[in-house]
């Protein structure tokens, strides 16, 4: 029976060559996308998840607050780890981890730059799994002057020699160390939120000499601890709050308020992923888009499987009479299902192996598009690749469910008088149209949320941020020894004339500003906690283009006796309560004259609004050169700018990257959302006209007489394409109408993490719609065309 049914089955599929090919084309695309959809979600939400004791790892998170609103750091202070070794017996293991000085390593005649060195204490392989390939791990951090390096780092430095016992010199020009290597680890995984490439102890001299980075007030370390089985980490949570009150001398009166520091719990898990946006930290991201990208997934296959429907209930009225004749000679109606869902199901599975070839074609730019390293035919996915085929056996099952339903409840009767449609054809072709509009509505919502979204980050990029950010070259400065020859670089390459200007600061867009807290004398109407503070130099303001509104420039670079000068920007003016700021004291390094007042800048992404900042020179915080150079011969500056440098700096490395770059990575997610439904949108519309292609074909079949006699009696080709395309055209319109008001509200929605934002125009929604209504018409308007140009002679002769 079994062999029969499947006989019958590919016997049908063979018989419609068009329909089987648009079927089970339609469904591998969508199977294909929702395979990459899930790759990229799989690895999403496998960040830090290797880690054998992953679900009793927690990251303690500082909450502080701000003028009154709470805010989170994952920074803490250096003897917290002792108290919660010492205080909690809930604390199995906890360890610190901090950023080593300097990212050079020296080996012979080999030297790099831009490695990741880190700190930690020895017992971090007791908290995390970093398998060793040689040394052991019990005691390769015990010696302050020892080092683990990763396999890819001992492969570059030694090749195929023994690495263990050689010595490494890490750091800066002035802070050079040497290390004995005691260890090589493998190379941690590219879902690892710990990334380092070689890790000495926290205990080096480093940290130890530098005693004002051991205090409580310090917050400069991470620190993860390792709780007991069983252990409730809402209740050691609970218990944390003693510890601002007893080692935390950080606790001020806020207005009315005592604020002080909180120590919370945050799963290892949610480093990556913060289920709670509202208490989402720097380094963390929003898993909402995690939903979001399950439920693309879910859409593309609903749209192919949309597609099946359509089409196997169409192509029903082409198999009445088998239905008829199968049902007069004994068959009942569970063994049509059967058959009719084991037709579905071969399809279904034919577009599994065709998805899977696609996929390997797509996946280069889908990697691209997602800034991932995703792989599907390897040993790791053997496992997924079963899943998905199992999903493909339930898609088949699905979308041939209602078909099989449909097809098998033919009366005998009826089909054999061929009355079956004449009962039926309103409540088919109405099913049909509702899910075509279905189909076209989740397409014109996936456009519309790629205008948007697109829109939105041209804005951003676009938008006047108050200062010029085009052109600016970024040279890192981090190393003592080139902060001291920074101002003999920076008089060197004004020399020339395709140099406009240069500047020092502290920090980039892309990375983590820096707070400081802030105090002023009786004068001062507002209150605040903290501020946002850019250490720069004399030539800040000119180098970036700022509008000075009030006072003047720093005067010099240096001011005897530890004088400071601050320029405030608006926001801070007003939020102190000052009218008139110039001459007025505050404290941020030191004791200080507001000199200045700038217009406010976003030197920050514009997910958030512009804060107080203050700037002021302070050499000791300079991280990097700002470089303003010449549009044109921007190759022939960079040449100049690293000649120059070797000549100052001839033992350092020179790099640069352009400060737009750096700003624009700030968005990195939101750049990726956008080239995913760029990505996903042209393949929903793929599918929708695919299935639209083979109703058409089937609507122009069934008409075929009619369109014949038409003919006959004068009508042109025109009315006839007007009356095969005039239904689908209203069905595209039924769907605009519903999709507009569903994507304005999630795009609405995802517009207000962003404190400046576009307002979402009517020519969007238009413009969406008619790309929907171009695509659909031309695939209509093909079939129909076909179909008028037919000679009226063969269409009265069909059937």
């Amino acid at each position: 029976m079994l062999k029969s049914y499947l006989k019958i089955a590919l016997r049908n599929l063979m018989r419609y060559k068009g329909y089987t090919l648009i079927n089970i084309f339609g469904l591998s695309i969508g199977l294909s996308c929702s395979i990459l959809i899930m790759l990229f979600i799989r690895d999403e939400l496998s960040y830090d998840r290797f880690h054998e004791k992953a679900e009793n790892i927690y990251r303690i998170v500082s909450e502080f607050s701000e003028n009154g609103k709470l805010n989170y750091t994952p920074s803490t202070p250096a003897p917290l780890a002792g108290v919660l070794r010492n205080e909690y017996s809930e604390v199995l293991q906890v360890t610190r981890i901090g950023s080593g000085r300097g990212d050079m390593i020296t080996y012979g005649d080999i030297q790099t730059r831009g490695n990741r060195f880190m700190l930690a204490d020895p017992s971090i392989f007791d908290v995390f799994t970093i398998p060793f390939v040689e040394g052991n791990p019990k005691n390769a951090l015990n010696d302050i002057n020892s080092v683990i390096i990763s396999k890819s780092l001992a492969e570059k430095y030694f090749g195929n020699k023994d690495p263990i016992g050689k010595i490494l010199q890490i750091g800066k020009e002035d802070y050079n160390k040497d290390y004995k290597v005691s260890g090589v680890f493998k190379n941690l995984p590219s879902n690892s939120s710990l990334k380092f490439d070689c890790l000495a102890s926290f205990e080096n001299e480093y940290v130890k000499g530098n005693e004002g980075n051991l205090r409580w007030g310090a917050n400069h370390y991470v620190s993860f601890i390792l709780l007991h089985d069983g252990c409730v980490p809402q209740s050691l949570e609970s218990k944390l709050s003693s510890i601002s009150d007893k080692y935390v001398n950080d606790v001020y009166k806020s207005g009315s308020e005592v604020s002080k520091t909180k120590y919370l719990l945050q799963p290892l898990a949610s480093m990556y992923l913060s289920l709670d946006p509202g208490n989402k930290l720097p380094t963390e991201k929003d898993s909402i888009h995690i939903f979001v990208f399950a439920g693309i997934a879910l859409l593309m296959l609903l749209i192919a499987c949309i597609n099946f429907m359509n089409l196997a209930t169409a192509r029903a009225s082409m198999r009445e009479k088998e239905v008829g004749i199968r049902k007069v000679i004994g068959a009942n109606r569970f063994q049509l299902i059967k058959q009719f869902l084991g037709e579905s199901i071969i399809l279904s599975m034919f577009a599994y192996m065709l998805s899977i070839p696609i996929v390997e074609i797509l996946l280069p730019v889908f990697n691209q598009y997602t800034d991932k390293q995703l792989f599907l035919l390897q040993a790791d996915n053997t496992l997924f690749l079963v899943g998905m085929l199992i999903l493909s056996f339930i898609v088949g099952v699905f979308a041939g469910s209602y078909p099989a339903l449909f097809i098998s409840s033919f009366k005998p009767v009826s089909i054999l008088r061929g009355r079956l449609f004449s009962s039926i054809t309103g409540i088919k072709i109405g099913l049909r149209r509702l899910l075509v509009v279905i189909q076209f509505v989740i397409s014109i919502i996936f456009v519309v949320c790629t205008l948007v979204i697109h829109n939105q980050l041209r804005y951003v990029k676009n938008k006047n941020l108050g200062y010029d950010k085009e052109h600016l070259v970024v040279v890192p400065i981090h190393d003592h020894q080139v902060k001291l020859q920074y101002k003999l670089y920076e008089t060197e390459i004004m020399r020339s004339a395709n140099i406009l200007n240069a500047t020092a600061t502290s920090y980039l867009p892309s990375e983590q500003e820096y707070y400081q807290n802030v105090d002023f004398k009786d004068s001062a109407i507002g209150s605040m906690e903290y501020m946002s503070f850019i250490s720069v130099d004399q030539n800040f303001i000119e180098t970036m283009g700022l509008k000075l509104l009030k006072g003047g420039n720093f005067h010099q670079d240096y001011l005897p006796g530890g004088q400071r000068e601050y320029i405030l920007n608006e926001s801070a003016v007003k939020e102190i309560g000052w009218e008139n700021p110039l001459g007025e004291q505050i404290d941020i390094i030191n004791w200080g004259t507001v000199i200045g007042v700038v217009k406010d800048f976003n030197f920050k992404s514009l997910y958030h609004q512009v804060k107080p900042m203050a700037l002021c020179i302070y050499p000791e915080g300079f991280k990097y050169l700002l470089i303003r150079v010449k549009p044109d011969n921007i190759s022939n500056s960079i040449h100049f700018l690293e000649n120059k440098w070797e000549e100052i700096n001839p033992n350092q490395i020179f790099a640069y990257s352009f400060f737009d770059e750096d700003f624009n990575r700030v968005y990195k997610a939101d750049i990726r959302l956008d080239n995913i439904f760029n990505f996903i949108a042209a393949l929903a519309l793929i599918i929708a006209c695919l299935g639209l292609f083979g109703m058409v074909h089937f609507s122009t079949e069934r008409r075929t007489k009619e369109i014949g006699i038409r003919k006959v009696f004068g009508s042109n080709v025109l009315d006839i394409v007007v009356l095969l395309t005039k239904d689908f055209v209203k069905w595209i319109l039924i769907a605009n109408i519903i999709a507009w008001p569903v994507a304005y509200y999630f795009m609405n929605k995802w517009l207000q993490d962003f404190a400046y934002r576009i307002n979402i125009a009517w020519w969007m929604f238009i413009l969406s719609g008619g790309i929907a209504l171009l695509i659909a018409l031309a695939t209509v308007s093909y079939q129909a065309t076909k179909a008028a140009l037919a000679n009226p002679v063969e269409s009265l002769k069909y059937e």
